[in-house]
């Protein structure tokens, strides 16, 4: 599937104002999950107009998650070291957050996962993850 980017220009990072536009009932998913990882350090970041802006959550040695902004949803990518993987299966998880789980491809340092949050089964899903790993890594580094 091809997600149509919808901030593209380098020179206009996404406001709250593009993104009620863009997102529309979906901000309040996008600013749900941001509010899960209190500690991390957010930002915009732009990687060139074929992929636009994306919004990143970072700890100090890793990516938590990365948003970007579609019409009406936004595509989601979580970077999952190896070690948190066993926590993620773990998990008690619905049908939904499951499926997310099994099409997730492995890469040299984890696995990445991948979905669109358009609804919200896959909010709860991304929430569920993001969550989880967060408390995790923030445990590992106390």
């Amino acid at each position: 599937m091809k997600l149509e980017i919808v901030f593209s220009d380098p020179e206009k990072t996404p406001d709250e104002a593009g993104l009620a536009e863009c997102l529309g009932p979906s901000l309040a998913w996008f600013h749900g999950l941001e509010a899960s990882c209190p500690g991390y350090e957010k930002a915009w970041r732009h990687y060139g107009r074929k992929y636009g802006w994306k919004y990143r959550a970072n700890d100090p040695a890793k990516t938590l998650y990365e948003a970007t902004p579609l019409k009406g949803s936004f595509a989601l990518t979580i970077a999952v070291r190896e070690p948190e993987w066993a926590l993620l299966e773990g998990l008690d998880l619905d049908a939904e957050a499951r499926a997310i789980l099994d099409k997730a491809k492995a890469q040299d340092e984890g696995y990445g996962i991948k979905a669109v949050v358009a609804d919200e089964a896959s909010f709860r899903a991304a929430l569920r993850f993001v969550k989880a790993l967060a408390e995790q890594r923030t445990q590992a580094q106390a």
